[in-house]
């Protein structure tokens, strides 16, 4: 998945692409995590680029590579990219991201070391102007639209009638727009919903909001002016309000295991870092999941969206494994974690035969069963 970031001018976006980048590059690193790195598909790219790309924490991957000791472990991977301003120039590169974390700063609120370009540090504004230029990209195309169609004569009759439908649900979107809120609050159906997929509306996706800390206010356990406020500002527009320290989290995947755990352990500071949990509240906010595979070639988490059924999941691996699926051999990752060894939860009945038409849940282990 593509998770943008947005932000005003020193809100310290680059230095979160690059604690981004650091802790992508720490988790290459061998013996981190406890798990083989080797043939792990989540190296970075050079932060410079403004794409990086990370892996996905998750224990049940590491831990069925302890078990399995596989040549490759693949985790889910998530591109953080950098989008240097919004406008209008940017909606194509806008229109390929999964997810947008709006990021604000409350660090330095005395602007001693980085001054704010208005002269005031104050999350809730800064949110605000954000949220308002967003929603303003999306009311601009969609109010433009409107009036081309209002505008349409001469048409023929079954043609009116599409143009109606159109009509009618793009004036339920300025409405919701207009109230403030993005257009995945504007409950389209399917049909309607694809309607709109020749514009590149921006806030039909996920949006978060992540929140730079400093030191200071981690150790006041991220204690900052206005957050309260900031709280309500987002509610209802926001899928996720993460804090982070961008700064210190780049400090901190510099150092070795023992010395970064004593650090944050100092500074209050809740491991996995923002960076990690930003990642994953995107994620889960796109409403993805992941299987699991494994054996001694590879361990694998493969992201689907949550609902695929066995047969489509099936194709996530191969499109021969979908023609020719047959069943598919499931146990919970926490049924095999317990038994401790898929022979033993075979033994114990935990391991199912399910069809084609089973919905794939998250952390389920899979062995499909196919013939081509």
């Amino acid at each position: 998945m593509r998770l943008g970031l947005v932000s005003l001018p020193m809100a310290g976006k680059s230095t979160l692409m690059a604690a981004a980048a650091a802790w992508a590059r720490l988790a290459t690193r061998p013996g981190e995590g406890g798990a083989p790195r080797a043939g792990d598909g989540a190296a970075p790219s050079a932060p410079a680029s403004g794409v990086v790309v990370a892996r996905i924490p998750d224990e049940r991957v590491d831990w069925l590579a302890e078990q399995y000791r596989p040549r490759k472990v693949t985790h889910a991977t998530i591109e953080w990219v950098e989008v240097p301003a919004l406008g209008p120039a940017h909606l194509q590169a806008l229109h390929r991201l999964d997810a947008v974390a709006l990021v604000v700063r409350a660090f330095d609120p005395e602007q001693r070391s980085v001054p704010h370009p208005e002269g005031r540090v104050d999350p809730v504004a800064d949110f605000r102007r954000l949220w308002e230029e967003w929603l303003l990209l999306d009311w601009s195309q969609v109010q433009g639209r409107i009036e081309r169609l209002r505008s349409t004569q001469s048409v023929p009759k079954a043609q009116r009638r599409d143009i109606e439908r159109e009509l009618s649900v793009l004036e339920r979107c300025l409405q919701v727009l207009e109230q403030g809120l993005p257009l995945s609050k504007a409950a389209l159906d399917p049909e309607e919903a694809a309607l709109l997929k020749g514009y590149s509306l921006v806030t039909f996706r996920p949006v978060l909001l992540a929140v730079n800390l400093d030191d200071a206010q981690l150790a006041a356990g991220g204690d900052y002016p206005g957050r309260d406020e900031l709280q309500r500002a987002a509610l209802g527009r926001v899928e996720a309000v993460v804090d982070l320290a961008a700064r210190l989290e780049l400090e901190l995947a510099e150092l070795d295991a023992e010395s970064r755990e004593a650090f944050a352990q100092e500074l209050h500071l809740t491991l996995p870092v923002g960076v990690e949990r930003l990642g994953r509240a995107a994620y889960d906010a796109c409403g993805l999941i992941a299987f699991l595979t494994a054996g001694e070639d590879e361990v694998r988490a493969w992201t689907i969206t949550r609902g695929t059924v066995a047969r489509d999941a099936a194709g996530k691996v191969h499109s021969d494994i979908a023609r020719g699926f047959i069943r598919a051999e499931v146990v919970a990752f926490d049924d095999l974690k317990e038994a401790g060894s898929l022979a033993r939860a075979r033994e114990r009945g935990l391991l199912r035969l399910e069809g084609k038409d089973y919905v794939v849940q998250d952390g389920d282990v899979i062995e499909f069963r196919f013939n081509v």
